[in-house]
């Protein structure tokens, strides 16, 4: 970026002289803390990293509120010498904070990382001027702005009794162990976690043990049947080639058969959940535990009558929570 600096003449005139201004760049993430959450904290805000001129910092949203009060924060890192260094940088941090949270049993919110570029105020300028106040419109989510060495960002928004405070120290602690693998997982994984924590949002016990769930079908990824299935399938295709059928009927014979060549969510399930291996849930083993779960699953999404009531899904649903979060930590983390 580059500023026109004034310059005199002998005649008193000035002439225009241009001047480079180094712009850097940040990134900033709000994240909601799930209902009756708190961080305990001495300090005002968590430096999770620091090094060669770059931080990143979890503070709460509001200066005045403590740190240990707040269910609200933000999460800063910067200056970084691109946007994109920028934006894969935020994008980092918030797969390690997700992974980190839900192995500490803290419920976060972060939003989402599509909009990544903030709006302007008034929203009708799109130039950020190197020597005015830059006003930007506030959202929840991940946001990268332009720093230049001059002048300051200014975000604006426009418009539980009981608590279970959480340490901060651990959370620390738990943020730098997660680090690299955090840098490292897959979008089916960043799902999963977003599901997870999502869940701890949700009042209704029904929608909630769905999203649970769901969190785990997200890592699935079906196995091919046996050589000898996808023979006999490929034999009754043929045969089905020379019944009389309408197209659609056809057409509905393939698809059965084609998805029958792969295994169903219930059996990839049931094999990933066997390797929590003598592990035990709600007095079942891993596998046993998640084919009974997505049974569950399975009454609630196609509004099967005979589904629990939410006096039974609520007893149910720290058992789920715990096998979801030990399940992901194996997968994402390892042993």
């Amino acid at each position: 970026m580059r500023m026109r600096e004034k310059e005199s003449q002998p005649d008193g005139r000035r002439r225009g002289r241009l001047r480079r201004v180094t712009t850097t760049f940040r990134f900033r993430n709000t994240v909601t803390l799930s209902p009756g959450e708190s961080i305990a904290a001495e300090s005002a805000k968590i430096e999770l990293f620091s090094e060669s001129g770059v931080a990143v910092t979890l503070s709460p949203s509001s200066d005045d509120t403590p740190f240990s009060e707040a269910t609200e924060f933000l999460l800063t890192g910067g200056p970084y010498p691109t946007r994109d260094d920028a934006l894969q940088a935020g994008k980092s941090w918030r797969r390690c904070l997700l992974l980190a949270c839900s192995d500490r049993h803290i419920g976060i919110n972060l939003g989402d990382e599509d909009k990544s570029t903030p709006s302007r105020i008034p929203l009708g300028q799109t130039d950020f001027l190197p020597d005015d106040p830059v006003y930007l419109k506030d959202h929840h989510g991940l946001l990268v702005y332009p720093e230049s060495s001059n002048p300051s960002s200014s975000f604006v928004s426009f418009t539980a009794d009981i608590t279970v405070g959480r340490s901060s120290s651990e959370l620390l602690n738990a943020i730098h162990a997660v680090k690299e693998t955090a840098s490292k997982m897959t979008a089916r994984e960043t799902l999963a976690l977003t599901l997870l924590h999502d869940s701890r949002f949700d009042p209704n016990p029904e929608t909630k043990y769905i999203s649970l769930t769901t969190a785990i079908e997200a890592l699935l990824e079906p196995a091919k049947q046996s050589s000898v299935v996808r023979t006999a399938l490929d034999t009754l295709q043929r045969h089905a080639d020379d019944l009389d059928l309408s197209d659609e009927e056809r057409k509905l014979i393939v698809q059965h058969i084609g998805s029958g060549k792969r295994e169903s969510i219930t059996e990839a399930g049931s094999k990933l959940a066997s390797r929590l291996k003598d592990r035990e849930y709600g007095g079942v083993d891993p596998s046993t535990f998640f084919r009974e779960a997505y049974k569950t699953r399975g009454k609630l999404v196609h509004g099967n009558t005979s589904r629990p009531t939410r006096d039974q899904l609520g007893a149910e649903l720290g058992t789920l929570h715990s096998f979801v979060v030990d399940l992901l930590h194996l997968v994402i983390v390892g042993d």
